[in-house]
């Protein structure tokens, strides 16, 4: 196996982008809907969980 790229400057970079990206996202989704971010972060874990149960449903009877 070859070296793990954590510890590069792009790597650092990239991570930044996507967790500022993300915090500005959930923001505006927070301003939107007048929900604070434990609310929606608790909604949108449900939606995700209850999706995969779905689709395991679906892969058992099939």
């Amino acid at each position: 196996m070859g070296k793990a790229t954590v510890r590069t400057v792009q790597t650092i970079i990239g991570h930044l982008f996507c967790s500022i990206y993300s915090y500005v996202k959930l923001e505006k989704l927070k301003m939107k809907t007048h929900i604070n971010h434990f609310k929606l972060k608790t909604k949108y874990y449900l939606l995700g969980l209850k999706e995969t149960f779905l689709k395991l449903s679906d892969l058992k009877t099939a």
